[in-house]
């Protein structure tokens, strides 16, 4: 399910950024679906199929009520499936534990790009890689049951040495956390 049409970030790599949104859809800003709907697409879902449901967008762009909003309506609809959804920024207790309250059984993905904080932030993504430590730390620690970090290789401002290093890093990342 889609959260909304449209973008508030301007990541490099993506065709669905804001910037791009503007200049090709003539979209100024987001368009957001109510989150009570996204909720209910997913009861329907549920009633056919008792399968994972990805929730596209990162449900935090239309602000932290309209997050909160989405997972208490998921709850009141006595959604089961295993929700996953993805967030484009790090994240915190506040976020994780709303989503651990009402959701139940849920998991992630992030796609901060890549390790190196100089890639990353030539990707339009000024975040720091302590906060990516704290994010997926306080997503296992409130609930989440899985966690899928993407990084990427052939990057703006990326080395080889750059590359190579992104699968240490996660292998730091993985026994940070100590999950199978």
């Amino acid at each position: 399910v889609f959260t909304v049409r449209g973008c508030s970030f301007n990541c490099a790599e993506c065709g669905g950024s804001h910037d791009a949104n503007k200049r090709l859809l003539c979209r100024n800003k987001p368009a957001f679906r109510s989150p009570e709907k996204l909720a209910e697409d997913i009861r329907h879902i549920q009633d056919y199929l008792n399968t994972p449901v990805f929730v596209i967008g990162d449900p935090r762009q239309g602000g932290k009520d309209y997050a909160e909003r989405f997972f208490k309506e998921c709850h009141d609809l006595g959604v089961k499936n295993h929700i996953a959804f993805e967030i484009f920024q790090p994240a915190g207790d506040d976020f994780f534990k709303l989503a651990n309250h009402y959701l139940g059984d849920y998991s992630m993905e992030f796609s901060p790009d890549s390790h190196d904080e100089m890639v990353r932030l030539a990707m339009g993504k000024g975040y720091d890689n302590h906060s990516i430590e704290k994010t997926i730390t306080s997503a296992f620690n409130n609930g989440c049951v899985r966690f899928d970090l993407f990084y990427m290789t052939g990057l703006p401002e990326q080395t080889r040495e750059s590359a190579m290093d992104s699968a240490r890093a996660a292998k730091g990342l993985w026994d940070l956390v100590k999950k199978d």
